[in-house]
């Protein structure tokens, strides 16, 4: 296909009432945090054009940290889509005892998403890449200070709006259980060989996000 059809298609996400700005997002790196705030601001999910002139802003986040939280989530969709007496059997195990040899037999598979949450973060952006490159984008790096960011950054676009500095995708107590378990796998030295194929996995973000301008560093 070429680059002239792409420049045709529409991109999805959070823009201002003037059409000045546009949020390209991507699951687990702060969209609830952003949803929260600006639809409170009459932003909408529009639909614009790849080709207008508009700026477009992508948080983008350490890899390997998304990957945990979204392998985390993805497993609790999984063991929450089963039939009601797999449920609590699932419930039951992943939450009682031990999951390593679960985890095991996961990644010896290949098998690192269940669902579109643990995907690839440039998966998402690719084709938007190939078409325009990456310097009509803005990115900025998901961190504790992610909110003071967006609105300095914002208001230099000269759009209002009241982003604040405040805890960002939260897990919830029983989805922190697993979480936990997970990281303590891969912590573990004996998991080494089982963590750099996850790490093979996430090659592809690491590269687009080392090579990208941030706007913040810390």
């Amino acid at each position: 296909m070429s680059v002239e059809n792409i420049l045709n298609y529409n991109i999805m996400g959070f823009c201002d009432p003037n059409y000045t700005v546009q949020n390209i997002p991507i699951l687990k790196n702060a969209t609830r945090f952003i949803e929260g705030t600006v639809t409170k601001l009459n932003w909408q999910i529009r639909s614009i054009p790849l080709n207008k002139k508009i700026s477009r802003f992508v948080i983008l986040r350490d890899p390997y940290e998304r990957w945990l939280t979204a392998f985390t989530e993805d497993l609790i969709i999984y063991i929450n889509s089963r039939p009601p007496d797999e449920i609590i059997f699932l419930n039951n195990l992943f939450y009682t005892t031990d999951i390593n040899w679960f985890l095991d037999f996961l990644i010896d598979r290949d098998i690192l998403y269940f669902d579109t949450h643990a995907q690839l973060q440039v998966k998402q952006l690719d084709w938007i890449i190939d078409a325009i490159g990456t310097e009509p984008i803005t990115f900025i790096k998901m961190t504790d200070k992610l909110g003071q960011t967006l609105n300095h950054w914002l208001h230099g676009e000269g759009c209002n709006n009241n982003f604040a500095n405040t805890k960002i995708n939260a897990r919830d107590k029983s989805n922190d259980i697993i979480y936990k378990k997970i990281v303590t796998y891969f912590f573990d030295g004996k998991n080494l060989k089982r963590k750099e194929k996850v790490m093979e996995y996430l090659a592809p973000d690491y590269k687009l996000f080392n090579s990208v301008n941030f706007i913040n560093q810390t």
